[in-house]
């Protein structure tokens, strides 16, 4: 089964290698995308990803097809599964990531909806290695473009932390597309704490070091994952080798951009997030979101646990 441990397993590698890689390269003075420099790191790391990807195609957990979309960035790869007279839901995966971190979601929702995971640009993905600026309408018009090619004229949005700030970007932008919008530790709510102090001393003591970090970012794992969630978990683990990450920190929201959603939103905060202020996103989303459902975990970190149930609830009630 692809259910049980793929999301968990797979999540907390890529979070914690991303994470080490980033900071590694602030550490040392190395900044991320300048010129015409390549988000990847050798002639060879695009191809590489690529394959890594598409072996994991071969094990997906539903039927599905797949979509690459022209647009004025570059090509959008999107994996479409799922009934087509089902409610429609975009999912936007985070940093150092692409698609495939989604494979416990589809195999839980399929039967529900009819769901697109889009590579976001810029990212490890099969899509274009374009990055627009953040602080630019860019992403909401690649997004726009991608949703008109796929004959999506409004639909459910879910993103996690990057796609978190991706999906509220563009809410903010196009309220009207947007049906119901759900975050899960979402970017541009609250700060990205400083972390370094603690990460590069712990990240030299080994293997124990490591490990370590991992369970102050995600949490402790347990459990035996299955052969695809470890399959999927060394693919991410693989990535920071080939791929240079977005550094930049993400602009943060103002309050009366998030006082002007005026759709149902759902959203997902780990108290013990040692990424992001979680109160201060707590807060800040409960004040000026007015239909709101917080589901504000104390003791969860960055990667809250597996929600897969509460979001089908919240995007399938009336």
């Amino acid at each position: 089964m692809m259910r049980g441990k793929i999301l968990f397993l797979a999540t907390g590698v890529f979070v914690f290698a991303a994470l080490l890689t980033a900071l590694t390269l602030r550490y040392s003075g190395i900044s991320d995308m300048t010129g015409n420099q390549s988000i990847y790191r050798t002639d060879n790391s695009s191809g590489i990803i690529r394959d890594r990807y598409m072996a994991i195609m071969d094990i997906y957990p539903v039927p599905y097809r797949t979509h690459k979309v022209p647009t004025s960035q570059g090509e959008t790869f999107v994996v479409e599964s799922g009934p087509a007279d089902s409610p429609s839901i975009v999912l936007l995966h985070g940093s150092m990531s692409n698609s495939l971190m989604w494979l416990n979601e589809v195999s839980k929702w399929n039967s529900d909806f009819h769901i697109y995971c889009i590579d976001i640009i810029g990212e490890p993905g099969l899509s274009a290695a374009s990055r627009p600026n953040l602080d630019s309408p860019g992403y909401a018009e690649w997004l726009d473009e991608v949703l008109s090619q796929l004959n999506i004229d409004r639909a459910s949005i879910i993103g996690t932390s990057l796609g978190g700030w991706f999906a509220l970007d563009y809410t903010i932008r196009r309220p009207g597309k947007v049906a119901k919008l759900v975050l899960v530790s979402p970017g541009g709510v609250g700060k990205q704490k400083s972390i370094l102090w603690w990460v590069i001393p712990l990240s030299l003591l080994g293997n124990w070091g490591k490990s370590k970090v991992r369970e102050l970012m995600v949490g402790s794992r347990s459990g035996t994952a299955s052969e695809a969630a470890v399959k999927l978990s060394e693919f991410f683990a693989e990535i920071p080798q080939h791929f240079r990450p977005r550094l930049e920190k993400l602009p943060i929201f103002t309050d009366e951009q998030l006082a002007g959603i005026d759709v149902p939103v759902m959203a997902v905060v780990g108290g013990k997030d040692m990424m992001l202020d979680a109160e201060t996103i707590r807060d800040r989303l409960a004040s000026n979101i007015a239909k709101l459902k917080l589901d504000y975990l104390p003791d969860a970190r960055h990667f809250p646990g597996d929600r897969s149930e509460q979001i089908r609830a919240f995007l399938t009630e009336e």
